[in-house]
């Protein structure tokens, strides 16, 4: 009986140690499964992660900056999209590249009075249309109101800064306009003046066909106007003298007495 239940006991104990081993092994097999599995998970959420992070940067790099030129500062950028008023900067280059739509969206978020808005170099926005001969833009500024007669820091005018820039159509254009053709700009200059120190003699030519004051020139210069014209070679300035002031004999002996001499 005792070697009976020896043997059975000895049998239920070589089936345990029999399982266990199976058993341990099983679950062995399915835990390195299940690492197996979970390391495929990880790698492909790591894919994963790696693609969204590399499309990310794809549409950054896609997504490009405003072109914001050089001589503006860009921490200010913003103010093209919100209310608050434009800088110098902003406008005046607005107008010197011509952009009249940036212009319109510009002014109309100038505070009153500011159209004479002033740059670094002490220029409003009508000087620098001028200065870039910008016809059309002048033609828009004065009808939004920018001044004419007081562009730069110094006061200088719309005239004679046209002038000084050969603008020939833009001048055309101010006295068209009704601008004063005797208007003193900058120390008190009259624009005959300043065509006859920078030796424009078109333009000469252009202001005396508007009646201006040219002996006012003569006495504050003791230049003759025609003695000026044929130093200069610009002998039709002598044939509109003869046009518009024929009729006086100071004028025509003046002609007469420097051309025979």
């Amino acid at each position: 009986m005792l070697t009976e239940t020896t043997a059975s006991t000895t049998a239920t104990s070589n089936q345990r140690s029999h399982y266990q081993p199976y058993h341990s092994q099983a679950t062995q097999q399915q835990y390195a499964q299940h690492q197996q599995a979970n390391a495929i998970r990880s790698q492909q959420q790591v894919k994963i992660t790696n693609n969204n992070i590399s499309n990310n940067v794809e549409t950054k790099q896609l997504v490009k900056a405003p072109n914001i030129p050089d001589n503006l500062d860009r921490s200010s950028s913003s103010s093209l999209v919100n209310s608050s008023a434009p800088s110098a900067y902003e406008l005046h280059h607005a107008v010197r590249i011509g952009d009249i739509q940036t212009i319109l969206i510009l002014h109309n978020r100038l505070r009153h009075g500011e159209q004479c808005l002033i740059d670094n170099n002490g220029h409003t926005p009508l000087y620098v249309a001028i200065e870039h001969g910008r016809g059309n833009i002048v033609d828009l500024l004065l009808h939004l109101g920018h001044n004419p007669y007081c562009i730069t820091i110094n006061r200088e005018s719309a005239l004679n800064t046209a002038i000084l820039y050969n603008r020939y159509d833009i001048v055309e254009y101010l006295l068209n306009r009704g601008y004063p053709v005797d208007h003193c700009g900058f120390e008190n200059k009259i624009p005959l003046e300043l065509a006859l120190e920078c030796n424009h003699g078109h333009i000469v030519i252009l202001l005396l066909k508007y009646n201006c004051n040219w002996r006012y020139v003569e006495m504050k210069k003791s230049i003759s106007l025609v003695e000026w014209a044929l130093k200069h070679q610009y002998p039709t300035i002598l044939g509109v003298l003869i046009d518009l002031y024929g009729d006086d004999e100071n004028v025509f002996n003046a002609i007469g007495n420097t051309c025979c001499t």
